[in-house]
C-alpha cells in the first residue's frame, strides 16, 4: 500500500463534504467563542467590576460621612476639631483614599486633604443640578485624566460626591477619590488571564478537533485505498484478459500523456529559444560590419513581426528619412498590397501616423483608423497602429511602423520594446553610415593619391608610350621596304606586334593602378608585382637615382595585387622626391622571414609567424625624429603645395594594416630612410605555379558569324581574318542595322560578335534584344574599356564570351571555336 502523505490528508479533508463542514463548524464555534468572549463576556465582567469600584467608593464616602458633625446647622471649618480631622486621616489610611473635599451648600470647601484647596468654591453644574438636590454621583477616573473639576488625576481613581442631608435640605456634599489603581492592576490581570484562558481553550479545542479530523480524514484515504484495492484485487481476478488489454491502454495512454508532455516541454522551450534568438540577432546585426544595410531592416521587420507573444497583425514597414526633404522612404515591408506599397512608398512629415511620428518624434498609437489617418484605400479594413520613430543623437532616423487589429488596446510594454529594437536598429543605421561615410572617405583619400602617383608617373608614361610607337614606326617604314624579302619584312612585322604588346601591358597597368573597385583580395606573389612596378617606375625616375634590387622570396600572400602595386609605387615615390636633388641609390628587397617572438623586430610588436619583408631604402636627405612620428598621420608633408597632399603614406598605412601587416620607417637625417613591410605568408599546398597551357592548333569552321563594330578597321581586319579560316561573315557597323538584320532570320546566324561601346546602341543592349529574339544564339562580347559592363554582368546576361581589345587573332579564333563547340546546356 502507498503511503499516504500529510499532503493527500488535508487535500482529503477539503475534499469530502462531512469532513470539510465538520472542519468549517469546528473553525466557526472557535471563533464565535472568542468573538462572544471578547465582544460580551470580558466587556460585561469589566462593567461589573467597575459598578462594584463605584459602589465600594459610595460605602467608603457614607461611612466617611458619618463621621462629620451634621448636628450644627451649617458646615464651616471651625466644625473640623483637630479630633475629626486625625479621624477622617485615619479613615483616608485604612480606605485607601486618596484626597477627601467637604462642600458646603453653598459648594464652598470647607475642608480637603490638600489645604491648598480650602477656600475655594465649586461652581460646576452638576454640584447645584445634581449633588445639591440628593443625588449621589460617582465615576471612575483613569490615571492622568480629568476629574469632575478638572483636576489631572495621579493614579486611577473613583470620584464620588455623597450630599449631606438633614431633614431633607442640603447642608453640603462629601468628595471622595478612592484609590482604586491597586485593584485595578489585579482586575485587569484577571481579564488578561481570562482572555489568554479563551484563546487556550479555542485553540486547543481547534487544533484537537482538526487532528480528529486529520485522523478521520487519513482512515478515509485508507479505507477507500483499501476498498480500491480491494475492487482491482477482485476485477484483476474476474477479467484477466480485460484488464491485461486496460494495461495496454493505460500504457498507451500514458506514453501518449508523455509525450505530449514532452512536445509541450519542447514548444516551450523552441519558444524560448526563438525569443533569445531574435534578441541576439538583433544585437549581432549591431556589430556585423558585413551586413548590409536594407538587409538589416528586413531583418528587423521580420523579426519584430515574428514574436508569437506579441499581439501584433503580421504587417508593418520601416521607413528611412530621406535626407534631401522632409520624407519618410519606405525600405522594408510585410503584408503589403501592391497599392499600399504604392501608396506609402514615401511619407511626408507631418501626414498621416508616420509622418506624424517622424514629425513630433514621439510614438504614434492609434487602435482603429481615426481622422489622423491621410492614406485610407478603398475597402480597407479597420485597423490600428504602432509608429515608433528611430532616433539616434536628436537625429530622426526613421520610423517604425506595426499593425495592430482594431480595438488593440495600448500596451507600454508593446512600445518598450518596440522602442528598444527602434534604438538598436538606430545604432546599426548609425554605424552602417559611419562605416558608409568612412569607405568614401579612404576610397578618395586612395583615389587622390593615385592620381598623385599617376601625375608623377606621367612623364615616364609618355617616354615609354614614345619609344613604343617609335619603334613601331621605324619597324612599319621597314616592313615596307622590305617587301621584296620576305624574311626581313617577316621580321619587322613580328617586332611590331612585340611592340603593341608592350603598349597593351602600360595601358593595362594604368587602368589597373587608378581603377576605383573595391579591393578584393587573393592569393598572389609578390615579387612580380614589385618587379612590374620597379619597371614602371624606371621610366620615370632619374638617370642620376640608380634602382638595385634583391629579390628573394617566391612566397605568396592573401592580398589585393592593385594595393600592393601602389605601395611599391608610394613608397618609392617618396625615396625618388628625396633624392632627385643629390641622387643616389634606391634599394628594394623581398625576402621571406620567420617571427619567433613578438620583440624580434625593435619598435613593433608583432605576432609570431611567417612573413615576407618588402624593404625600400634611399640614400637622400632623410628625416628628423620629430618628422617621422608624424609621416603616417593624413595630410602630414613637408612638401610644398604643388608637389604633395600628405596621403600617400597614410594609404600606405592602411593598406598595410587591412591586409593584416605590420610597417616600419627608420631615419637618419643626411643618411637617408628605410621603411620595412611584413606581410603574413598564404600558406597553402601545393603552391607550385601551374605550368604554361600549350598552344592548340587552331580549327577552320564553315559556320555563319555576324560581326557588329564600329571600327572600320577593326571589322575590316576581323571579316578578314574570319574568312581566312573558312566562315562565312556578315558585317555590321551599326547595331541598329544588324538588329533588323537578325529580325528578318534569327536562325541564318551560329554566333554574333559585338563591340560594347558603340553609337545608338551598345553591345550589351544589342545582345539582350537579339537573344530576346533567339534565347540560345552565342554571342562573344568584345570591348576596350567599359565602366558599364563587366566580365560577370556579361556571364549573367547570358553572353558566352567576354573579350578584352586589342584581341590577338590566336585568341579570337579560339575562343570563336570554343563557344561553338560548346554543346547546349
Amino acid at each position: 500500500m502507498n503511503r499516504i502523505s500529510n499532503r493527500q490528508v488535508v487535500f482529503n479533508v477539503i475534499k469530502e463534504p462531512v469532513l470539510r463542514y465538520t472542519l468549517l463548524i469546528a473553525l466557526t464555534t472557535s471563533i464565535l467563542l472568542c468573538t462572544y468572549s471578547f465582544y460580551f463576556i470580558i466587556p460585561q465582567f469589566g462593567g461589573q467590576l467597575a459598578a462594584y469600584t463605584k459602589d465600594a467608593s459610595v460605602r467608603v464616602a457614607t461611612h466617611l460621612k458619618g463621621t462629620l458633625p451634621l448636628q450644627e446647622d451649617a458646615l464651616t471649618q471651625k466644625s473640623f476639631t483637630p479630633y475629626i480631622q486625625s479621624e477622617i486621616s485615619l479613615l483616608m489610611k485604612d480606605l485607601r483614599i486618596e484626597k477627601i473635599k467637604i462642600f458646603t451648600n453653598t459648594g464652598d470647601i470647607v475642608f480637603s486633604s490638600d489645604p491648598k484647596d480650602i477656600g475655594q468654591k465649586n461652581t460646576h453644574d452638576y454640584f447645584f443640578n445634581l449633588i445639591a438636590k440628593g443625588q449621589i454621583f460617582s465615576q471612575v477616573v483613569k490615571k492622568d485624566h480629568k476629574t469632575m473639576e478638572g483636576r489631572i488625576a495621579g493614579r486611577e481613581v473613583v470620584e464620588t460626591y455623597v450630599p449631606l442631608m438633614t431633614d431633607g435640605v442640603f447642608n453640603g456634599a462629601v468628595e471622595v477619590y478612592y484609590d482604586i489603581s491597586k485593584n485595578s492592576h489585579i482586575l485587569s490581570g484577571l481579564l488578561k488571564r481570562l482572555e489568554i484562558t479563551i484563546l487556550l481553550f479555542s485553540g486547543t479545542f481547534l487544533a484537537v478537533f482538526i487532528l480528529i479530523l486529520l485522523k478521520a480524514s487519513r482512515n478515509r484515504i485508507i479505507r477507500d485505498n483499501t476498498e480500491a484495492s480491494l475492487q482491482k484485487a477482485h476485477a484483476k481476478l474476474e477479467q484477466t484478459v480485460i484488464e491485461r488489454t486496460a494495461d495496454l491502454k493505460q500504457t498507451n495512454q500514458t506514453l501518449r500523456h508523455e509525450i505530449e508532455e514532452r512536445k509541450n516541454a519542447e514548444e516551450s522551450l523552441q519558444r524560448s529559444h526563438d525569443t533569445q534568438t531574435i534578441v541576439n540577432k538583433l544585437l549581432k546585426e549591431s556589430i556585423e560590419k558585413s551586413v548590409d544595410q536594407n538587409d538589416v531592416i528586413d531583418t528587423c521587420l521580420d523579426l519584430v513581426l515574428s514574436l508569437p507573444w506579441l499581439s501584433f497583425e503580421s504587417m508593418g514597414c520601416i521607413y528611412v528619412t530621406d535626407k534631401n526633404s522632409d520624407h519618410l522612404v519606405m525600405k522594408s515591408h510585410k503584408g503589403f498590397s501592391k497599392e499600399l506599397q504604392q501608396t506609402c512608398a514615401t511619407v511626408p512629415f507631418g501626414k498621416c501616423l508616420c509622418g506624424l511620428a517622424a514629425a513630433t518624434e514621439e510614438t504614434v498609437f492609434a487602435s482603429q483608423v481615426d481622422k489622423r489617418h491621410d492614406i485610407i484605400l478603398h475597402d480597407m479594413p479597420d485597423h490600428g497602429h504602432y509608429c515608433i520613430p528611430i532616433l539616434a543623437k536628436g537625429k530622426l532616423l526613421g520610423v517604425i511602423n506595426i499593425y495592430v487589429k482594431a480595438g488593440h488596446n495600448f500596451n507600454k510594454r508593446e512600445e518598450d520594446f518596440l522602442k528598444a529594437v527602434a534604438n538598436t536598429l538606430a545604432v546599426i543605421l548609425i554605424q552602417r553610415q559611419g562605416e558608409y561615410q568612412r569607405k568614401q572617405i579612404k576610397k578618395r583619400l586612395h583615389q587622390s593619391q593615385k592620381m598623385e602617383a599617376i601625375g608623377t608617373l606621367a612623364g615616364g608614361i609618355a617616354h615609354d608610350f614614345n619609344n613604343i610607337l617609335s619603334g613601331i614606326f621605324g619597324y612599319a617604314q621597314l616592313a615596307v621596304m622590305n617587301l621584296d624579302s620576305p624574311d626581313k619584312a617577316k621580321i619587322n612585322i613580328e617586332q611590331i606586334h612585340q611592340g603593341a604588346k608592350r603598349a597593351t601591358d602600360l595601358i593595362q597597368q594604368i587602368l589597373t593602378f587608378s581603377r576605383q573597385s573595391e579591393h578584393k583580395k587573393s592569393p598572389i606573389k609578390p615579387y612580380l608585382i614589385i618587379k612590374e612596378a620597379l619597371q614602371f617606375l624606371r621610366s620615370s625616375i632619374p638617370a642620376s637615382i640608380d634602382i638595385k634590387e634583391d629579390i628573394q622570396s617566391r612566397a605568396k600572400v592573401f592580398a589585393n595585387p592593385t594595393q600592393i602595386h601602389q605601395i611599391v609605387i608610394n613608397l618609392c615615390t617618396n625615396s625618388y622626391h628625396a633624392m632627385q636633388e643629390t641622387g643616389g641609390t634606391l634599394f628594394v628587397s623581398l625576402e621571406q622571414i620567420d617571427i619567433r617572438a613578438q620583440n624580434q623586430v625593435p619598435g613593433i610588436a608583432i605576432v609570431p609567424g611567417s612573413y615576407v619583408k618588402l624593404e625600400i631604402k634611399d640614400t637622400g636627405q632623410g628625416m628628423a625624429s620629430n618628422i617621422l612620428k608624424k609621416i603616417f598621420e593624413p595630410y602630414f608633408t613637408t612638401k610644398p603645395v604643388s608637389e604633395g597632399t600628405g596621403l600617400g603614406l597614410a594609404v600606405v598605412l592602411g593598406i598595410v594594416e587591412e591586409h593584416k601587416g605590420y610597417i616600419k620607417a627608420d631615419s637618419t637625417p643626411g643618411k637617408g630612410s628605410v621603411f620595412t613591410i611584413f606581410l603574413p605568408i598564404f600558406n597553402q599546398e601545393n603552391d607550385a605555379a601551374n605550368p604554361e597551357p600549350e598552344e592548340i592548333p587552331l580549327k577552320r569552321g564553315t559556320e555563319h558569324i555576324m560581326v557588329v563594330d564600329d571600327e572600320e578597321s577593326i571589322l575590316a581586319y576581323s571579316c578578314e581574318l574570319l574568312k581566312d579560316y573558312g566562315y562565312k561573315v556578315s558585317p555590321f557597323q551599326d547595331a541598329r542595322l544588324a538588329l533588323k538584320a537578325f529580325e528578318i532570320d534569327p536562325h541564318q546566324f551560329d554566333l554574333v560578335i559585338t563591340d560594347v561601346t558603340m553609337p545608338n546602341m551598345t553591345g550589351d543592349d544589342f545582345a539582350v534584344k537579339i537573344m530576346a529574339l533567339r534565347k540560345e544564339i552565342p554571342i562573344i562580347l568584345c570591348t576596350g574599356f567599359s565602366k558599364k559592363i563587366s566580365k560577370a554582368r556579361a556571364i549573367e546576361l547570358g553572353i558566352k564570351q567576354y573579350l578584352k581589345k586589342p584581341i590577338e587573332s590566336h585568341t579570337l579564333l579560339s575562343s570563336i571555336r570554343e563557344t561553338l563547340d560548346e554543346k547546349p546546356g
